[in-house]
């Protein structure tokens, strides 16, 4: 059984709806969040967006899914319900098999997703830290601005050293010396000292690109983090929050 600590009891009063029969790490997703004592309903994959936005005893604080072609319905009807546009929805995919914009995600109100095979305790506390968030938090795309080195390396082109210009949970914004080409997967080395020690590692896909380049004589590339491990994924979050909670308002 997973421990919940003491940060989460607020979250434990938070509804957190699937839909559909949802696994992670090859286990149901429903079991490990009733075992971390997480109040969670279970629907039919079949129920459309009047069950889950009519139907609950209230309105969900997390909607998780299970991200596949017939879904961006689903994902569509919710944006367009007068309740559940303001649904925050997380999904569950492998990956690096995931071949759809993050724009298109994140337009549809999907703040964040969780490869399908994570150990579902990894899961589970990524879930606490949605909640813990709450409607007006990091939401898992909440950008932060932000300078420190980032090794980028591209295919078999040596690690050149970039900057970064913005970071959130699930990606960030770079400076390329290259024209890197949208879509194209890259490898990243960066450290957040003032949360953890260690290397952070990730790979990372292109999905915006600058047509021209910068005062500094570079192209920007915003990149969304296709792999990386969990605990990394924690100091990421941990970073952006840090830095929300020091910036000047």
């Amino acid at each position: 059984m997973l421990d919940v600590t003491a940060s989460g009891a607020d979250a434990r009063k938070r509804l957190v709806v699937l839909h559909g029969d949802v696994t992670v790490g090859g286990t149901a997703l429903m079991t490990s969040l009733r075992e971390a004592g997480l109040e969670a309903i279970e629907l039919p994959e079949r129920d459309g967006i009047d069950r889950i936005s009519d139907s609950l005893p209230g309105p969900p604080d997390l909607l998780v899914v299970t991200l596949h072609g017939e879904r961006f319905g689903l994902l569509r009807d919710l944006r367009s319900n007068a309740r559940g546009w303001k649904f925050p929805v997380l999904g569950i995919a492998r990956l690096g098999e995931l071949d759809t914009d993050v724009g298109l995600l994140r337009a549809h109100g999907v703040v964040g997703v969780i490869d399908a095979r994570t150990r579902p305790e990894a899961a589970v506390a990524r879930i606490l830290r949605q909640l813990q968030l709450g409607p007006c938090g990091l939401q898992g795309s909440e950008r932060v601005s932000c300078t420190f080195p980032v090794g980028v390396t591209v295919g078999r082109i040596r690690r050149r050293r970039e900057f970064s210009l913005n970071l959130s949970a699930t990606g960030m914004r770079i400076t390329s010396g290259l024209p890197i080409e949208l879509n194209a997967r890259i490898a990243l080395r960066f450290r957040l000292p003032m949360v953890a020690r260690r290397a952070i590692e990730a790979e990372a896909r292109v999905v915006h690109r600058t047509t021209h380049r910068n005062t500094w004589g570079r192209w920007e590339i915003g990149v969304f983090f296709f792999a990386i491990e969990e605990p990394d994924r924690e100091i990421v979050g941990q970073e952006v929050i840090r830095l929300l909670t020091h910036s000047p308002h």
